[in-house]
């Protein structure tokens, strides 16, 4: 290049329009980046109410993987903006409270249900999910005197002691 054709280039990036240009390209290449089809790995937000009295809930938020193919328009949308997926311990009543697992089939289930205009999701990256819940377990006794109260010398009870059983 002769030293004329060089220094317009360099004024040509160093100018107002050359920046322009620049960012127009970039613009238009991430456009069309994120206009292709993507299958990637995105976190699902779960969250579980407890509904019953069988169960007691040790965390109400999950974050499980999910698999998804859509747009990068999409995908972008779904990270900067989660929709939780809702569970409720009604829903789960057949599952076993010594070991909590829910299939990720059932979980698929549930966000095809919650959201049936978005078919982007293939599956859950886990085949099976650990719930944070345990059984709720109710003990009763009743209450009995062991001994009699002592009382200070002098001193005599005017009625019987009665316990009530709350």
């Amino acid at each position: 290049m002769t030293n004329q054709q060089q220094s317009y280039k360099a004024r040509f990036l160093g100018s107002k329009q050359g920046l322009l240009f620049l960012l127009f390209a970039a613009l238009i290449w991430v456009i069309s980046a994120l206009s292709e089809e993507y299958t990637t790995v995105v976190p699902v937000h779960v969250e579980i109410e407890n509904d019953t009295t069988d169960v007691i809930l040790l965390d109400t938020h999950l974050h499980i993987d999910a698999s998804m193919s859509a747009t990068g328009f999409s995908i972008l949308y779904r990270r900067l903006f989660p929709t939780p997926l809702a569970l409720s311990t009604n829903e789960l009543s057949a599952l076993d409270l010594d070991n909590p697992v829910v299939s990720t089939q059932y979980l698929v289930n549930s966000y095809r249900q919650q959201f049936p205009s978005r078919n982007d999701l293939n599956g859950f990256v886990d085949n099976a999910i650990a719930l944070p819940l345990t059984a709720a377990v109710v003990k009763s006794f009743t209450p009995f005197l062991a001994a009699p109260p002592s009382l200070a010398k002098g001193y005599q009870l005017t009625s019987p002691i009665k316990i009530n059983v709350d």
